[in-house]
């Protein structure tokens, strides 16, 4: 597959994903989950790699969460993949950090909490907006949360439909640093450097 939505690079034990889609505040539509999977499972089977870094094109977000402008009842909005992006995050045997530079809502939020890692700039907002839209929270994704946050603070994300600063999500434990953005790439690089001087899974 030729990536159009995201930049894929590899370099230095490295894997780096970029949705690239600011326009849209990079806003996933099914070509991009699909271009996500074939590039996590790549870094997945690449035995060069250590860690996998997600990140999002532009200063303004992360991942926004579903384009709705999309069709619901196409592939133009759910994709073709088999293996979902969040299931290759949660399966892969190397480490994979988000770095949060803006908003990371709806499936841009989930995202970010099902990395190993989630790496945030200040100027970062996290959040659902399901019930906003009509879209109903199903999937393993949504339980997963209560792991991350507890059962009391998973219901209050999804049932309320609040944004939260990136001070708030450390707070929760949605984060687990939080810099300024100019910061937000040495941050994560340190990030790849502490895993990269520990023994690789065999």
């Amino acid at each position: 597959m030729r990536f159009v939505d995201i930049i894929y690079k590899k370099n230095d034990g490295i894997a780096r994903v970029t949705i690239n889609r600011p326009e849209v505040y990079n806003a996933k539509r099914g070509r991009t989950t699909d271009e996500l999977s074939e590039a996590l499972q790549d870094a997945s089977d690449d035995a060069s790699l250590r860690v996998v870094v997600i990140a999002g094109s532009g200063p303004h977000a992360f991942c926004s969460g579903v384009d709705q402008s999309e069709d619901r009842t196409t592939t133009a909005y759910s994709g073709t993949a088999k293996v979902g992006a969040d299931e290759l995050i949660r399966t892969m045997s190397k480490p994979v950090i988000a770095m949060v530079d803006g908003f990371a809502i709806g499936s841009g939020n989930i995202l970010a909490y099902m990395c190993d890692f989630t790496v945030a700039s200040t100027r970062s907002t996290f959040g659902q907006t399901g019930p906003r839209v009509g879209s109903p929270a199903t999937g393993w994704g949504i339980g997963y949360l209560a792991n991350v946050v507890g059962q009391k603070r998973a219901r209050e994300i999804w049932m309320l439909t609040q944004q939260y600063t990136a001070e708030q999500a450390f707070e929760m434990g949605l984060v687990n640093s939080v810099v300024p953005h100019e910061e937000l790439e040495a941050e994560v690089n340190r990030y790849c450097a502490l895993i990269k001087n520990n023994s690789p899974v065999i």
